[in-house]
């Protein structure tokens, strides 16, 4: 399975156990099971409702919402900026790699104009940082990383948003709390 595929699906989970852990602790474990995860899918999208906000499924965007009702820590880190020479922020990093996601897993790494217009309204430098769009040959464009050091370094940025979110959804000052080894 592609790395990007992984990473997106382990940031997924984590939030998903993460708003279970931290807002519905009565409920059980989504990675129980499909029932599970939707029951908390479900509480994410009535609370969005419920506070009259307008619900978005694509791209997870009505989990990001969520967390930024629920949090003003999270919503303040996924407004500060991936690194200081980038313009985008954290929750335009997560809508990248959602939109990265569905290219590899469901468009076999073709990038249609709309997905590149979207990309870049949303974080063209932190794309074009780190990957490229090349015709086939047959007239497709599709997705290509520049190289190895851009494709570890991206992947940092996958570490940095999992773990900040968590420790913010949780109200911690650091990671001590997940008693990591």
């Amino acid at each position: 399975m592609n790395p990007l595929l992984k990473g997106y699906n382990a940031i997924e989970i984590l939030l998903l156990q993460s708003i279970q852990l931290a807002f519905y602790p009565e409920f059980v474990d989504p990675l129980a099971g499909k029932k599970e995860s939707e029951k908390i899918q479900k509480e994410v999208k009535d609370f969005l409702k419920n506070n009259k906000c307008s619900i978005d499924k694509r791209n997870n965007r009505h989990i990001i919402q969520f967390l930024r009702q629920k949090s003003a820590k999270v919503n303040s880190f996924l407004s500060q900026l991936v690194r200081i020479d980038v313009k985008t922020n954290w929750e335009a990093f997560f809508e990248l790699i959602s939109l990265l996601r569905n290219i590899i897993a469901h468009h076999g790494m073709i990038v249609t104009l709309d997905v590149q217009n979207e990309i870049n309204s949303r974080a063209s430098d932190l794309f074009n940082r780190n990957f490229d769009i090349v015709s086939d040959g047959v007239g497709n464009q599709t997705l290509k990383f520049k190289d190895i050091h851009r494709f570890q370094s991206f992947i940092d940025y996958f570490n940095d948003f999992t773990l900040n979110t968590a420790k913010f959804i949780f109200d911690q000052p650091d990671l001590s709390f997940m008693d990591l080894q």
